[in-house]
């Protein structure tokens, strides 16, 4: 019996260890209408600041296949014309401030930079959260702590309409939100200690446009073969009677 204790838990923690490895897999929260499908993916703790790795995130390929269960017709009629990026972030978390110096000091704290979105060599453009904001004066030997939760500068865009073969198949691909750039700087003199802890959050949105013609069927199109063969029958008898 011990046996059989020993070896289940060993198989849930193989099954632990190698699902953490495991590569993310893209959510399939497409939405798709006439026209376009539009993949939704929601992101927090990210980690920001320069030194740190931009975040993968996977999205399903557009498949004509799919679009086709999806929306019916032929796949062979599904063309895909374009792709949409789009990302609108926030930060949230807390700087820690300690004056020790010897006399009360004004402290501010500073936000620049911010996060983008990149995709083959094609970015957003960087969601900005360059503001100032003023904690007051803290006197010798005391502390304060600035809890913050704040919206960027806006939606962040761009089109993709060439160089779309990456985008097309029946897996992955992967969008990057990349917060290297966004930094939060202590306004103060004197001496002191400083702590920041802090990520952001990223709504992304990938969105994949596509054009539907509808393919012929085989026996409309020889239909359609030997009309235009007749026609071309017939006006060549009526330029031979003409002469």
């Amino acid at each position: 019996m011990s046996h059989h204790i020993k070896l289940s838990i060993l198989c849930v923690g193989l099954v632990s260890l190698f699902g953490s490895l495991a590569p993310a897999v893209a959510e399939d929260t497409g939405v798709w209408t006439a026209g376009q499908v539009t993949y939704s993916i929601s992101r927090s703790s990210i980690e920001v600041g320069p030194g740190t790795d931009p975040l993968a995130i996977a999205v399903s390929q557009f498949n004509a296949a799919t679009a086709a269960s999806r929306l019916g017709g032929d796949a062979a009629g599904y063309t895909l014309t374009g792709v949409i990026l789009s990302i609108d972030s926030s930060v949230s978390g807390t700087f820690w401030y300690r004056n020790t110096s010897t006399t009360t000091r004004n402290v501010s704290v500073e936000f620049a930079g911010g996060g983008s979105l990149d995709m083959y060599g094609s970015s957003t453009g960087v969601e900005t959260f360059g503001q100032t904001v003023n904690l007051g004066a803290v006197a010798a030997g005391n502390e304060t702590t600035y809890n913050f939760n704040l919206a960027g500068s806006g939606l962040r865009q761009t089109s993709l309409s060439d160089g779309l073969a990456e985008f097309l198949g029946s897996g992955d691909v992967y969008a990057y939100a990349d917060y290297t750039s966004l930094r939060l700087t202590p306004l103060v003199s004197g001496s002191n200690q400083t702590q920041t802890d802090w990520q952001a959050s990223a709504q992304v949105t990938v969105t994949y446009t596509f054009d539907y013609n509808v393919v012929p069927e085989p026996s409309s199109a020889l239909l359609f073969g030997a009309g235009a063969a007749v026609l071309l029958l017939r006006r060549r008898a009526r330029h031979t009677r003409a002469r």
